[in-house]
């Protein structure tokens, strides 16, 4: 941590939960798009694989950002004995872990139709 961030008052933890903010956002919508372009359209085995490989990266930055809120929440649950703001952040964590979830199933659904063997992030 820089001490520009430090002389701000942000912990490391506030860091993390700030870029969580601010990246599972654009991981969802990127997921989105290039999930109903890999259902729905008919590209290229070459394409369908550079997708998948894409997919499986998206994915894997995903679990990692969540687990990292996971983990903030409960050390911060453990610190500060568990309130209702915490308890509700981590109905929102696992909330947004379960559309992640439907996301990859559908994923690795389509993906055994089509015969996709891009190994896993």
């Amino acid at each position: 941590m820089s001490r520009t961030t430090q002389a701000q008052g942000f912990s490391d933890d506030d860091l993390k939960l700030h870029e969580a903010e601010e990246t599972m956002p654009l991981l969802q919508a990127r997921i989105e798009t290039l999930l109903e372009a890999y259902v729905a359209s008919s590209p290229s085995l070459a394409e369908r694989l550079t997708m998948a490989e894409e997919l499986s990266v998206l994915f894997a930055r995903a679990d990692r950002t969540m687990q990292q809120v996971h983990d903030v929440l409960m050390a911060t649950a453990a610190q500060t004995g568990v309130d209702a703001t915490v308890i509700r952040l981590v109905g929102e964590i696992d909330e947004v872990r379960a559309t992640f979830t439907r996301y990859k199933e559908r994923f690795e659904s389509t993906r055994a139709i089509f015969g996709d063997d891009t190994p896993q992030a």
